[in-house]
């Protein structure tokens, strides 16, 4: 006689949906226009409240065991907008505020406008032709 395969665990996180949540997620899938993770995270959630088991949920979205756990736990606990988003990483804190790092970037953007006026700033065209054009006494 074979051996009878170990029945699956029991779920320990049941995912019920409101209609609101559903039609949230559905129109985030729509869009197209999240991140992967989230994606994947917003499939996993509409699935398990749907009623499928853990291995039908990684054989159709190819996600591991722990990857569809976690977003299970994280969505009963904490509810689905934490589900689907990462949890801040520890970490060195950054040297520059979101705005700061804003205003470099614009400060980049503009800097080849700049250098067709400011021939004086090194690396720039103006700069460079002054440095190839001989002296004459």
């Amino acid at each position: 006689m074979p051996p009878t395969p170990a029945p699956a665990p029991a779920i320990k996180y049941r995912v019920t949906l409101t209609d609101d949540e559903v039609e949230m997620l559905e129109a985030l899938l729509r869009k197209g226009r999240s991140a992967a993770r989230k994606q994947t995270r917003a499939r996993i959630l509409l699935k398990a409240a749907a009623g499928g088991k853990d291995a039908e949920i990684m054989g159709a979205l190819a996600v591991s065991a722990t990857m569809i756990y976690n977003t299970r736990q994280r969505g009963v606990e904490e509810g689905v907008e934490a589900a689907l988003h990462d949890r801040p990483r520890p970490g060195k804190t950054p040297k520059l505020t979101d705005k700061q790092c804003a205003q470099a970037a614009h400060q980049d953007r503009l800097r080849p406008l700049y250098a067709a006026y400011r021939p004086d700033l090194p690396g720039c065209r103006g700069d460079s032709r002054r440095a190839r054009q001989p002296e004459y006494a």
